[in-house]
């Protein structure tokens, strides 16, 4: 997205969506226009990235519970996969000092607050 002023995410022969790659990432119109220019996961009702996902080992009322299922490491960032109670996949991607000061480990079992989240309705 970086080589372009304005990206055109089309839905077979209809434009979805467009504008500068940062505001159509930072400001999808539609599910279609957020999984097609950025990773994306669901989170009940809602879709969320994975920078937008903060775990933690305390539980809270508005948290959602997931196990560890593989850590990744990739030079400063951290990549968290995730297994929600329901069997659905979700990432988290974490800084490495968050990564230490969490001390994660497979099937531990961690809390999820999601900062930022995004709901459509209708069909994408």
């Amino acid at each position: 997205m970086d080589v372009a002023d304005e990206i055109v995410v089309m839905n077979p022969a209809r434009i979805e969506q467009s504008g500068a790659p940062r505001h159509v990432y930072d400001h999808p119109a539609s599910e279609l226009v957020m999984g097609f220019v950025g990773p994306v996961a669901s989170l009940g009702d809602e879709l969320v990235r994975p920078h937008d996902v903060d775990p933690s080992l305390e539980p809270a009322e508005d948290h959602v519970e997931a196990m560890v299922d593989r850590i990744v490491h990739l030079g400063v960032q951290v990549r968290v996969e995730l297994i929600l109670a329901d069997g659905a996949h979700l990432t988290a991607q974490i800084t490495r000092d968050e990564e230490k000061l969490l001390e994660l480990d497979r099937y531990q079992i961690v809390y999820l607050r999601p900062h930022r989240t995004r709901t459509f309705s209708g069909v994408a």
